[in-house]
């Protein structure tokens, strides 16, 4: 029988002193490894929000919310908006966890916590927009009677149902605020009652929700998204849509100063300006955002609004500029456009935009507004001159844009 060996001890002097040397450089490179990971992953998820939800899903769900008069159908509102958005926020959620499975060890900390906020958030969109279409899917395919988007959604699925969209809406809302601070829902907010809520004002606040996290996605996480101005913030954007939104800080800047607009709506305003594309918040109400795009030789910019004094303003304004209006749909969008080589006409009535709404309410509030900018004896002959408050406001508009050439040219050019 064989004597049972015991080994000897360990000598640990005979153990390389660079030993911890190694070990702490194999974590940093394995931290460093780790980092990029996750890196490539939030990228991956940025170009589901740029190509998928951005490029895609949120057009067509403004497209589709414009068309009123347009047939509910299983086709487009269920496979070609609903369930591709799901699809598209599961991937997104995927993407941000892949991200964050890599920084766990203690890695870019600040931004595990930021993602992490917003997985949670995309998550919840992801169920909610579910259970909105997990709703309406089996009432629009088996439909007796032809719907169309500008019912009321208790036309199509029962009351109680009704009741259950209405509140997951309000969730996206919730899930929103808790991200941003800001609301993201309109139209259920504006109607009478629940009752009254159409399915197109359903899809006009799924879609402006979803806008609103995808924008501050890219926004909070984007490393490429660089600020070039006060209020403008640039991804390998278009030259020409950089400029212009330039113009549109500079001028917005300077008449926030003179008080023609509120703080209220000014401090929400930004620039986004990403390839050929640019989005413009132009006040504190959801969904108060301007698309602007350049294109063959075109920019054209949509700006929305349920309010159909406000467009009526701007467009007489645009008119008065020499910009183009190409299509009107009462109460809900205006879109403009004018050559590439011409554009800054569009991004110099834009500014106007902001709080047009509180200065067109009343005699009074449009002095209010326009004091500082506007000497009274000037004020008062336009307002003599002028049939309504909105003409008024056209004139004060142009003669503020001509003003500022005068007082502040750095203002309106470049």
């Amino acid at each position: 029988m064989s004597e049972k060996k015991t080994l000897a001890p360990i000598p640990w002097t005979v153990i390389p002193a660079s030993m911890p040397i190694i070990l702490v450089a194999g974590l940093v490179l394995y931290n460093e490894w780790g980092s990029e990971r996750g890196m490539d992953a939030l990228r991956k998820a940025l170009r589901i929000v740029e190509e998928e939800g951005l490029g895609e899903l949120e057009p067509r769900g403004r497209e589709y919310a414009s068309k009123r008069d347009a047939r509910v159908t299983f086709n487009k509102d269920i496979d070609k908006f609903y369930s591709p958005l799901i699809v598209m926020l599961n991937s997104l959620s995927r993407a941000l966890d892949e991200a964050m499975s890599f920084w766990r060890a203690g890695v870019n900390t600040e931004l595990y916590q930021t993602v992490q906020r917003v997985q949670s958030v995309v998550f919840n969109y992801m169920s909610d927009t579910a259970t909105i279409a997990d709703i309406l899917a089996p009432y629009i395919a088996y439909a007796e009677t032809p719907v169309f988007r500008r019912d009321k959604l208790s036309k199509i699925i029962p009351r109680e149902d009704v009741d259950q969209v209405c509140r997951t809406v309000r969730d996206l809302d919730k899930h929103q605020k808790k991200l941003t601070g800001r609301s993201c829902v309109w139209i259920l907010n504006k109607v009478e009652d629940e009752e009254s809520y159409t399915f197109s004002g359903l899809m006009n606040d799924v879609t402006a929700c979803v806008h609103s996290l995808l924008n501050y996605i890219r926004f909070a996480l984007d490393p490429d998204l660089v600020k070039e101005y006060d209020k403008v913030y640039v991804k390998n954007g278009n030259r020409v849509l950089v400029e212009g939104a330039k113009t549109w800080a500079k001028i917005l800047t300077t008449i926030h100063k003179y008080e023609v607009v509120s703080d209220n709506d000014y401090y929400p305003t930004i620039a986004i300006v990403s390839g050929s594309r640019a989005e413009i918040v132009v006040g504190s109400t959801p969904g108060h955002t301007t698309h602007v795009e350049v294109g063959d030789g075109v920019v054209e910019a949509t700006y929305y609004d349920t309010d159909e004094k406000v467009h009526s303003v701007l467009i007489e304004v645009a008119k008065a500029l020499g910009v183009k209006v190409v299509e009107h749909k009462e109460r809900e969008y205006t879109v403009f456009s004018a050559p590439v080589g011409d554009s800054q006409p569009i991004f110099k009535m834009l500014p106007f935009a902001t709080s047009l709404d509180f200065r067109i309410e009343s005699d009074w509030s449009q002095k209010q507004f326009w004091s500082g900018l506007i000497p009274p004896q000037d004020f008062e002959k336009i307002r003599e001159s002028s049939k309504s408050i909105e003409e008024a406001e056209v004139k004060l508009i142009l003669t503020a844009i001509e003003k500022l050439k005068t007082l502040f040219p750095s203002q309106l050019t470049g």
